[in-house]
């Protein structure tokens, strides 16, 4: 094949086109400090599919349907996200170890640092120092469901 422009651009757009991997939107963004109240609000599936890069994951996910991309809104987990950065998340409720989650902590749908202690405790960091973390004792009546753990972060 020549080099000639019209040929290296059709070479482009095909590496282009099987580099992406297009993941499903969440019809929420997701809050890092600015609280996304989700009570009363059905969180769905939009028919939006985002591309992204697969050069993006170590190890592509297992099972892309159950892998979905939102936008961050809010400054609580800067510098690690900031507000329009996509967090891509593969939606399960099991907790998978320390981590990035996103959650449903007493009605806001949030996404945090998650650590869970020897005795139980589970902590909820925001890792911007002026917003505030949260630490639930295994007793603890809040409620706070996993909706998903953080594959990647695009910002």
């Amino acid at each position: 094949m020549s080099t000639n422009p019209s040929n290296l651009k059709k070479l482009q757009i095909e590496q282009i086109t099987s580099d992406q991997i297009y993941i499903r939107q969440l019809s929420s963004s997701v809050g890092a400090g600015e609280s996304v109240d989700i009570d009363g609000i059905e969180i769905y599936d939009t028919d939006v599919f985002v591309p992204f890069s697969k050069m993006l994951f170590k190890v592509r996910p297992k099972n892309i349907d159950h892998v979905r991309c939102m936008r961050v809104d809010g400054y609580s987990m800067a510098p690690m996200l900031f507000p329009d950065s996509w967090v891509i998340a593969d939606v399960t409720s099991k907790f998978s170890g320390d981590g990035l989650y996103i959650v449903n902590y007493c009605g806001n749908f949030m996404v945090k640092l998650l650590q869970k202690a020897p005795d139980g405790t589970l902590s909820i960091i925001s890792t911007n120092k002026d917003y505030k973390s949260y630490e639930i004792g295994p007793d603890d009546q809040t409620e706070v469901y996993i909706v998903g753990k953080v594959l990647r972060c695009v910002i």
